[in-house]
């Protein structure tokens, strides 16, 4: 029996809208489909019945179903199969004896959509990237797949990953009382060379270091010593593999690059480096005319799994209220002094992240991600010699960052003390 016919002719879409183009066609797919459903399986919303009825794909199935259940246009067009999957399902319903005249409305609707997806230049894609501007469930579910498939790729063309990427941020009064100190765990666990290739950066850290001077910024490990120059010096060698893999440090006047060798790991070997640094004198404690706000951004450059961005503040350095998280395109600019200047917005990339509080000190930081690292936190402040207590922890977890895309934690700069009454 064949199916459709050429009783429905299709009409040129006469909105200019994709919110009403796609309720038009979701519209026509539900409740064309809807009525052969119920011819075919009842009222049973089982795939597995669907699929055996119609001898067909369980997963093609699945996707009909789904589309018949859901409560908006967007979701409707995003769940439901390809023209060519529903005309499957069609041809199906009709050899079972499904009535004529509701496969052909069903076809007039296949075609109502095969028709928008060839409005838009790149098909059935592109309409999902259309459908995430009036979904935001559909814009989430958009991000998630495209991360994945941004991981494959930039791991194919690196040649390396990692299971999970450290960075913990961790920011208290510098001694002058006028500017902050801050420190940087950061740590990349499985760590797998997939192929032969260059030197690999593990971490990295931009900013100005001005020697051993206090009264300007500079580098330390976290035991204290003053820019030494090994990278292995920074290793918090008992949460990294034994024995360590060396570490290379490449540094210019702003930028420390901390390596692996070459022919380090060898391939398809996982390792895991964590290390950590303090800047004295990172920056500004208070607002002044240039900027009212303090930012720690993590821009990822390594495919890994899972980003787990930590930020550790002290109960007197910054305004008391929850930082603002962003995630933005990596930018040729020098950076926004805060996240609603208008040339910040040019680079927003809607990822959706969810920020988490940790409460005070580190009792609540423990993560199956990275299973020792409550006691990684406790050697670091204990090394330090500063005090958990007084710390609020704030964390993001991003599973499959997008290289290039920065994750930032904005914070409100404190009055400058002549203006609090200090």
């Amino acid at each position: 029996m064949a199916v459709g016919s050429d009783a429905f002719s299709l009409q040129a879409a006469s909105h200019d809208t994709v919110t009403v183009r796609a309720a038009e066609v979701a519209g026509l797919l539900q409740s064309s489909f809807g009525p052969i459903l119920k011819n075919c399986i009842g009222g049973s919303t089982r795939p597995a019945t669907l699929a055996r009825t119609l001898a067909v794909d369980r997963t093609l199935a699945a996707r009909l179903l789904r589309a018949h259940r859901a409560t908006d246009a967007a979701q409707i067009l995003h769940e439901i199969p390809a023209p060519g999957g529903l005309r499957i399902i069609l041809e199906a319903a009709a050899a079972i004896g499904a009535p004529q005249e509701l496969i052909d409305r069903a076809g007039f609707a296949v075609r109502s959509f095969e028709q928008l997806i060839d409005e838009f230049p790149d098909g059935r894609a592109a309409l999902d990237a259309a459908l995430g501007g009036i979904s935001d469930r559909v814009l989430a579910r958009n991000a998630k797949s495209a991360a994945q498939s941004i991981h494959r790729s930039m791991t194919s063309l690196l040649g390396y990953q990692a299971e999970v990427m450290l960075a913990t941020t961790i920011v208290q009064p510098s001694a002058d009382g006028l500017s902050t100190d801050t420190v940087y765990v950061l740590g990349k666990c499985g760590v797998r060379r997939l192929r032969a290739s260059s030197p690999i950066t593990v971490f990295g850290w931009r900013g100005e270091a001005n020697g051993t001077d206090p009264c300007h910024r500079r580098i330390e490990t976290i035991d204290g010593a003053v820019q030494p120059e090994l990278g292995s010096d920074y290793l918090i060698r008992e949460f990294c593999t034994k024995p360590a893999p060396p570490l290379s440090l490449y540094q210019t006047s702003d930028l420390s690059l901390y390596t692996l060798a070459a022919n380090v790991p060898r391939v398809n070997i996982p390792v895991t480096v964590i290390g950590a640094q303090v800047v004295r004198n990172s920056g500004p404690r208070f607002q002044s005319t240039e900027t009212s706000f303090h930012w720690e951004t993590h821009t990822p450059r390594f495919p890994c799994k899972v980003l787990l961005a930590d930020v550790f503040v002290r109960d007197d350095v910054f305004v008391n209220r929850p930082p603002t998280l962003t995630t933005t395109l990596h930018s040729i600019a020098s950076g926004a002094s805060r996240p609603d200047a208008p040339a910040f917005q040019l680079d927003d990339v809607s990822l959706g992240p969810m920020m988490q509080s940790l409460g005070r000190g580190i009792r609540g930081t423990a993560t199956a991600d990275i299973p020792e690292y409550e006691r990684l936190m406790g050697t670091v402040f204990g090394r330090l010699g500063w005090d958990a207590e007084r710390f609020q922890g704030y964390r993001c977890r991003l599973q499959y960052p997008v290289p290039l895309v920065s994750l930032t934690f904005w914070f409100d700069l404190l009055a400058p003390p002549e203006q609090d009454g200090r």
